[in-house]
């Protein structure tokens, strides 16, 4: 308000309108990842999406804290549209079980906070095939019938276990001469053709 006593149209008003928009704001999603796999075994790429939730233009770098967890391309900048990141797995080396990391993205010229996503690396043990009994031993009769004895074959790691069964002798059979397992037992019939 400008106020003149002594001028005609005194006091004088002048609006004012300030407009503020957003500032640079980082999204993502998803905010948490959990890939599993077996141990010395590539686990499979996952994707993140960032983008600039604020105003304006926005700049930023992706960085994580294991040398395990891998992000491509490791930064961009959006305008509001969305970017896609590959974020990759290096399990060489790793043990079997969990193991935990965090992907961090931060705009240089937003005042928010950087958006950390969780991720939670879980390694189970290869297949591990298993056998009982590990020996046999049966009698009978020349040119006469031997009866059939059986072996249980199942996967006593990790995973799913697909495998098959061979025999160094012509009178020597295994039937069914293949089968998988994620841990439950198979019964295979061995037979002797004398």
């Amino acid at each position: 308000t400008v106020n003149a006593p002594d001028a005609t149209g005194s006091p004088l008003s002048v609006n004012v309108t300030l407009t503020l928009s957003p500032g640079p704001l980082p999204a993502c999603t998803p905010t948490s990842l959990t890939p599993t796999g077996q141990v010395e075994t590539a686990v499979g790429d996952q994707a993140i999406q960032v983008w600039n939730a604020g105003g304006g233009a926005m700049a930023y770098g992706i960085t994580t804290d294991q040398p395990w967890l891998t992000v491509s391309p490791t930064n961009g900048s959006s305008n509001g549209e969305t970017n896609q990141h590959t974020v990759s797995y290096v399990t060489t080396g790793l043990s079997t079980g969990a193991h935990t990391g965090t992907i961090t993205i931060a705009a240089p010229d937003s005042t928010s906070a950087p958006v950390i996503v969780s991720v939670a690396l879980t390694l189970t043990p290869p297949p591990l095939p298993a056998c009982t009994p590990t020996s046999l031993a049966q009698t009978g009769q020349v040119e006469a019938a031997v009866g059939d004895q059986a072996i249980q074959i199942w996967n006593a790691g990790g995973g799913a276990m697909a495998y098959g069964i061979t025999t160094d002798q012509p009178w020597l059979t295994v039937a069914p001469t293949n089968g998988s397992s994620s841990g439950a037992t198979n019964q295979h019939t061995v037979s002797y053709d004398t």
